[in-house]
């Protein structure tokens, strides 16, 4: 992203967002969902799937094994093998989406191990960091001191983005972490604050600042952020598009609606079900893998049919196009 050109000379905090179609204001990645069968096995074909329909959908990057990937369930290796199998699959693209791999774990030296097995991936461009979690370490001396240790082993062309999700981490990003650990290049703000983007790109106009958001795309673009990384978006990466291109209240107020249905129960779990039934992927096998277990099949029939109403409703009303499925 770093070395991307502006392309929209009226909004200065645009320019450091990576290379995207004029239409767009923002850059639009999907926090995807990670596809393994019962031996947390990554399902190639389904990955494979999935990435082809959110690249047909207007999508420009994947963040892979964030939140809504289940990075906590998976362990280094794991992980390293679920990121190699995106990046190969990605590479077979005949336009690669842009990759963001998330390295944080909950101790240092897993971090620097997914780190340097990251780096060492073609078409990554960019890695995230959560700032260890559990027993948080919100002194900020020591906390700087962490960032930094992974900042000197980053190089200068891969920008490292800082995690801010404190509702999940316990640790919440402040400007004084961001002034001590000046080489960090973005930020990932999964707060849901439009206020606090604002705050941050007043006060660091040079940050790169991608909103983990679902819906509120058109105060995030007046907020000043560079792009968005959605989770909805795995399920319906048409509409994100739309929104982006073709900002209106009234699909703002959809995404919000289907948002809502998404988080009446785990999200993973609930995206997994719609996009079985979607046929983007059939991925019923990947959920009693993880911690997240399968939904039972009447609350994942009462969340489809609620899915499906706020849809049509859309639909009926001419909002949104259809989605570009095959």
């Amino acid at each position: 992203m770093g070395s991307c050109q502006s392309h929209d000379h009226h909004h200065d905090h645009h320019q450091h967002a990576c290379a995207v179609p004029p239409q767009l204001q923002l850059a639009y990645y999907v926090a995807v969902l990670t596809l393994v069968d019962a031996d947390v096995k990554p399902i190639i074909p389904l990955i494979k799937a999935h990435l082809s329909a959110l690249q047909r959908n207007g999508v420009q990057g994947v963040l892979v094994l964030g939140t809504n990937g289940e990075f906590p369930h998976l362990n280094v290796r794991q992980r390293q093998q679920y990121l190699e199998v995106v990046v190969g699959q990605n590479m077979q693209l005949k336009t690669p989406l842009r990759m963001m791999a998330h390295i944080g774990a909950s101790n240092l030296a897993d971090t620097l191990a997914l780190q340097a097995h990251a780096l060492e991936q073609p078409g990554v461009q960019e890695l995230l960091l959560m700032p260890p979690f559990y027993y948080p370490a919100t002194e900020l001396n020591g906390l700087a001191d962490y960032v930094n240790t992974v900042l000197d082993r980053q190089p200068d062309d891969v920008p490292l983005f800082i995690y801010h999700f404190p509702k999940l981490s316990g640790v919440p990003i402040t400007g004084d972490l961001l002034r001590a650990c000046p080489r960090l290049k973005g930020i990932k703000d999964s707060s849901g604050d439009i206020t606090h983007v604002r705050q941050l790109r007043d006060e660091f106009p040079e940050l790169v600042i991608m909103a983990g958001t679902d819906y509120q795309l058109i105060n995030c673009d007046e907020a000043g952020a560079n792009g968005i990384i959605s989770g909805l978006a795995n399920v319906v990466p048409h509409l994100l598009y739309q929104g982006l291109a073709q900002p209106s209240s009234d699909l703002e107020n959809g995404l919000l609606a289907l948002r809502t249905v998404a988080k009446s129960a785990p999200k993973p779990a609930v995206l997994k079900t719609i996009l079985n039934v979607l046929g983007l992927a059939d991925c019923a096998d990947t959920l009693p893998v993880l911690p997240v277990a399968p939904l039972p099949v009447s609350v994942a029939q009462t969340l489809l049919n609620d899915f499906n109403r706020q849809l049509e409703a859309l639909e009926d009303r001419g909002i949104i196009p259809s989605l570009n499925a095959h």
